[in-house]
């Protein structure tokens, strides 16, 4: 279905809040075992997205560094898109740019910052996207809509003409939004209540063959311009299915069947680990996959290298 090389990440949340030696070693390690991107994550009460990529670019060649995701509530968009320009530029040029609406109300109410509806949010997003999106593109623009070089408005030349922005979330404004600006969208197994509690009820494959279909419907002639990823959740390699199957049922409200198709549950020995992350890219376009246990993941990119 699609003839993208793979694109493997790792987000390394617990390494990036254990100060600067396990930043190195994390990115470091992460490269020679052949991913192509290390994350952060953006959540009150763990250290600033931002500094520990600059810190793992310095320590590495080649590997791609971003936040995953920045919730756009937190964020001035103009003061944004400047942080993302400054450290696109310090990094060579290896930024990722992750952006979602957000769903931590308890991280709201500790930071003093209202927590709006789920529509509201997406609505912040998609205005912060409007000031953002053309700012790290070709092309002059400003944070009025106008015309203007990029280096008067931010204060800093891009080292490329853009800056690859990853948008993740499930729900359908989103998909709208991700068919205009996103050049990787993410899904993930996760949906939200009202209130931000997270409940894993998009783990079923049709759920995921369908937010496609929508993404796509979308994203119109953009379609295959959008590198398709998803965070994998349930990762147990070297530990049978059978073996983590009642539990990811209960957890997922799946039946049995469905957990072994589930694009979110990978487990078994390392080649059949392998096979289902090729499966995912031939059937379903998925190529850009993430991780949050790099050391597990480690033999099947060595894998899927060989490919």
């Amino acid at each position: 279905m699609t003839s993208r090389p793979f694109t493997l990440g790792v987000q390394a949340a617990a390494a990036s809040a254990a100060g600067r030696e396990a930043i190195v070693a994390a990115a470091q390690r992460a490269e020679s075992a052949g991913f192509d991107e290390f994350y952060t994550f953006d959540h009150f009460g763990s250290v600033d997205p931002f500094l520990p990529l600059l810190i793992a670019s310095e320590a590495t060649t080649d590997l791609r560094v971003g936040p995953l995701v920045l919730n756009a509530g937190f964020y001035n968009p103009g003061l944004l898109a400047r942080t993302a320009a400054t450290l696109d530029q310090l990094t060579s040029g290896r930024l990722v740019l992750g952006l979602g609406a957000g769903w931590a109300k308890a991280e709201h109410d500790t930071l003093g910052i209202d927590f709006p509806t789920g529509r509201r949010r997406v609505e912040i997003l998609s205005e912060t996207l409007a000031v953002v999106a053309p700012l790290l593109r070709p092309g002059a623009a400003d944070l009025d809509g106008g015309d203007a070089a990029r280096s008067d408005t931010l204060g800093v030349e891009l080292p490329r003409d853009r800056i690859p922005l990853l948008l993740g979330g499930s729900g359908d404004r989103m998909l709208e939004l991700a068919g205009r600006y996103a050049d990787i969208f993410q899904f993930t197994g996760l949906a939200h209540l009202p209130d931000g509690t997270p409940r894993q009820s998009g783990y079923h494959r049709s759920a995921l063959v369908d937010r496609i279909a929508r993404l796509q419907h979308h994203a119109g002639q953009r379609a295959q311009q959008i590198e398709l990823s998803i965070i994998i959740t349930e990762l147990h390699v070297g530990t049978p299915l059978e073996a983590v199957a009642g539990p990811v049922a209960e957890r997922t409200g799946l039946g049995p069947q469905e957990v072994q198709d589930s694009p979110f549950v990978f487990a078994g020995g390392v080649e059949e680990v392998a096979a289902k992350v090729r499966r995912i890219r031939a059937e379903l376009g998925i190529s850009h996959f993430v991780v949050t246990d790099a050391e597990a993941f480690a033999p099947v990119v060595e894998l899927l290298r060989r490919d």
